[in-house]
């Protein structure tokens, strides 16, 4: 009986960190990281950007009002229009809190952010090749930003999750 009372315990202290620290997660996306990915895409994304397309007199890009994402014009027809937000948006922060309620002692969550934060950098540079008029690195860059990041944000904590709760050792025990 009181084994079953203490690995409750120990269950619910467990969750109870885990929330805990992803509303610590919030506050410092909130006050933190917001002016960060806004930098990141004001002083870094727009200035490359703007650059390369300037030699191509069907392109340009420019800032929303918010500053919080880029609208690129890549082609002379109405259509050929897409966004890059800035990087580690919602697409990093609600997974990023589930990481915390799968593994609150492990900063898996960091690991996650760098990866969006490559993820994003990765989609500036294929949409600055495709500014120079790569007809194939558009379709690279319209499928990072629209598939890649998002089967980044929904895999990583997939597989923190199958690995906590011990899926990853019963498959690579049934392989040996």
């Amino acid at each position: 009986m009181s084994w079953i009372a203490l690995s409750s315990g120990v269950r619910h202290g467990r969750w109870m960190q885990g929330g805990v620290l992803a509303a610590c997660l919030v506050a410092a996306y909130l006050t933190v990281w917001q002016p960060v990915r806004t930098v990141m895409l004001t002083d870094v994304a727009n200035p490359v950007l703007q650059q390369v397309s300037f030699g191509n007199p069907d392109a340009s890009v420019r800032l929303n009002r918010s500053a919080q994402v880029l609208r690129i014009q890549y082609g002379p027809e109405r259509g050929d229009r897409t966004s890059v937000p800035a990087p580690a948006g919602v697409p990093f922060l609600l997974p990023a809190l589930a990481l915390y309620l799968f593994a609150p002692r492990r900063p898996v969550w960091l690991f996650f952010l760098f990866g969006h934060v490559g993820m994003s950098g990765l989609v500036v540079i294929t949409w600055a090749v495709a500014l120079q008029g790569s007809g194939v690195a558009i379709h690279v860059a319209q499928a990072l930003g629209s598939y890649g990041i998002d089967a980044y944000s929904l895999m990583i904590p997939a597989l923190v999750g199958a690995r906590e709760a011990g899926i990853v050792a019963q498959l690579e025990g049934r392989r040996g």
